[in-house]
């Protein structure tokens, strides 16, 4: 079983996610294979792995599995279950971890939560075709066919901290944590931002366009600063 430490992170069950080969190995020293194991753990601080003790940790986290790779060689990840922490031992290079799956209230139709995602879609897209590359934008967010895999995708745009970011994972309620996700999207869409490739204070149109920006160029390649998620689908 392979751990991946991950800080300011919205891991949810049910999403693909696509980690650069290098990047991976840097944190897990070691190449993984198809059919790996994984459990993505929850920091509640950013610390090395040198600093890291079993209380820096969230006590849900997130089962996955290698895939494959893709066509430019990137690791593909699904995510699965949520599962409860019940012992964490950090070693020098590794930690291990024991656990048992955590039940979901699912109280919601699949009719609704395609309902909620496509009023989320919906409120997106209304903003970024304002601009004229707004349409082939428009394509990257439509691969994300859930209100989940939206908000990860929108991980690094959202408008929560850390701890709300883990809050959406640790919650058992289905229509509790799509009305999170749902809150968390809209806002990031409403929400005057910092956009930080600029340095300037930017009106709420423009905050759009540049988190969407960003999630294409996360899209399409550039993803060392953005923590080595190359991508969801």
């Amino acid at each position: 079983m392979i751990t991946i430490p991950c800080y300011n992170q919205l891991i949810l069950p049910n999403v693909v996610f696509h980690f650069q080969d290098d990047f991976l190995e840097e944190i897990i020293h070691t190449r993984v294979e198809k059919g790996d194991e994984i459990v993505f753990l929850m920091m509640k601080e950013d610390k090395t792995r040198a600093e890291m003790t079993k209380d820096d940790f969230y006590p849900v986290a997130v089962c996955a599995v290698v895939e494959g790779f893709d066509k430019d060689e990137n690791i593909i990840i699904r995510t699965r279950e949520r599962v409860l922490l019940t012992e964490i031992k950090v070693l020098k290079k590794d930690i291990k971890v024991q656990f048992e799956e955590l039940a979901e209230i699912d109280d919601m139709t699949e009719e609704q939560k395609e309902e909620k995602y496509q009023a989320v879609k919906s409120t997106v897209y209304h903003f970024i075709l304002q601009y004229n590359w707004g349409l082939p934008l428009s394509h990257v967010i439509s691969q994300w066919d859930t209100i989940e895999k939206m908000a990860t995708g929108f991980t690094h745009e959202l408008n929560l901290s850390s701890e709300e970011k883990y809050a959406i994972l640790a919650e058992d309620t289905i229509s509790v944590r799509q009305d999170l996700l749902e809150k968390a999207i809209v806002n990031m869409v409403l929400t005057t931002k910092l956009y930080d490739e600029t340095g300037y204070i930017i009106d709420t149109h423009t905050a759009v366009a540049a988190s969407v920006y960003n999630a294409y160029r996360a899209e399409s390649g550039d993803t060392l600063s953005r923590g080595g998620l190359a991508e969801t689908d």
